[in-house]
């Protein structure tokens, strides 16, 4: 049996771009993701509040969601990796999703 609905989460302005080896423009990634926003995708993992260092295509992270925050047809996720001590230096990370 198929469900009655599902939700499919776009990932690839997080995903996408903390992967390239060039800077993107604060500017650019807002366009790519309003342009997402307008095909109807109902999720949209936005970007990623990380520590530059860690992943410096994403230090623009706070700007990013300034620059969309009047798109209000879709549900803006972004990942948030924080630190949890007294964990092994592998597992010492944890991933929390939280809904902008």
């Amino acid at each position: 049996m198929f469900p009655a609905r599902v939700i499919i989460c776009e990932v690839a302005p997080r995903d996408g771009f903390q992967s390239e080896d060039q800077w993107i423009p604060t500017e650019q990634k807002i366009k790519i993701i309003r342009a997402l926003a307008n095909t109807g995708v109902q999720s949209i993992e936005v970007t990623s509040f990380v520590h530059p260092k860690a992943i410096p295509q994403l230090k623009d992270a706070e700007e990013v969601v300034k620059g969309i925050e009047d798109l209000t047809d879709f549900r803006k996720k972004s990942p948030i990796l924080k630190e949890c001590a007294g964990r092994s230096p592998m597992s010492r990370w944890e991933m929390n999703f939280g809904w902008l």
